[in-house]
């Protein structure tokens, strides 16, 4: 993609190291003084008539060195802006990655929530028969099926390879069960990314209660361990941490979790 005009003269502008800044100064300096003397020479008349006459020059020479170095400083400001965007996002799906995910979560203060491990079953398959282009597909498709099943609010994000991530804020147990069948649900691929092939995957899901307060490494671990009974049961399913076996217990943890 060509630079924009802009990039070009910022690129053009800055300094490249030590020689180049000291020359680029100079050239700037010499341009101001340039200028300066140019504006000073053709308004020493008015310049002596009066203070309002004096500041208007002054103005006249300053404001457009003063526009410029503002101008830079925003268009510094907006392009640090969206390298921390980037650094915090993951490429392919759009989604915050592990980094950004974590961070997010743990700025949570709204009260206890559940913590979703994600992984897509059989994914190794799809690679090995359709190629990585599809399979980078999938994980798309994945990630746009995560965000259409939650609620506002709710965090997301791919925490590595194809294993995602998902926060609840403060799930009612009604709630919590309904966005897990929705994640459950089957994904499939358009035919138009697929070459024609019927490609659908399904994911499975292992879930923990994180209460306020707690440790969330310690959440995230219970509910990889939900994850690994999921995949060992059968695939496409959810798995609750520890001692919750099944929804209605899930149901009854998190009550408890919200009464506490």
């Amino acid at each position: 993609m060509k630079p924009s005009i802009v990039i070009r003269l910022i690129d053009a502008v800055a300094p490249r190291g030590p020689l180049d800044f000291c020359a680029k100064a100079i050239a700037l300096v010499a341009t101001f003084t340039v200028f300066d003397s140019f504006v000073t020479l053709n308004t020493a008349e008015f310049q002596a008539r009066s203070l309002a006459h004096s500041m208007a020059i002054t103005f006249l020479i300053g404001a457009p060195f003063g526009v410029f170095v503002m101008f830079v400083m925003s268009l510094q400001r907006s392009l640090q802006e969206k390298l921390a965007q980037i650094a915090a996002t993951d490429f392919l799906t759009g989604l915050p990655n592990r980094r950004s995910f974590l961070n997010d979560v743990g700025q949570d203060r709204l009260g206890q929530g559940v913590v979703f491990l994600i992984d897509a079953d059989h994914f190794k398959a799809v690679n090995d028969r359709f190629g990585h282009e599809v399979g980078d597909k999938c994980l798309r498709a994945i990630g746009d099926h995560l965000r259409a099943s939650l609620r506002k609010g709710d965090i997301v994000g791919r925490i590595g390879g194809e294993e995602f991530a998902v926060y609840l804020r403060d799930p009612t147990p009604e709630e919590a069960q309904i966005v897990a069948e929705r994640i459950c649900s089957r994904v499939s691929l358009d035919r138009s990314d697929t070459g024609g092939a019927a490609i659908s995957v399904t994911v499975s899901v292992g879930a923990a209660v994180h209460l306020p307060g707690a440790d969330l490494e310690a959440a995230l671990r219970h509910a990889d361990d939900a994850l690994y009974r999921a995949k060992s049961n059968g695939r496409a399913r959810i798995e609750w941490a520890g001692a919750i076996e099944s929804a209605e217990n899930a149901q009854r943890d998190i009550g408890r979790a919200m009464i506490a």
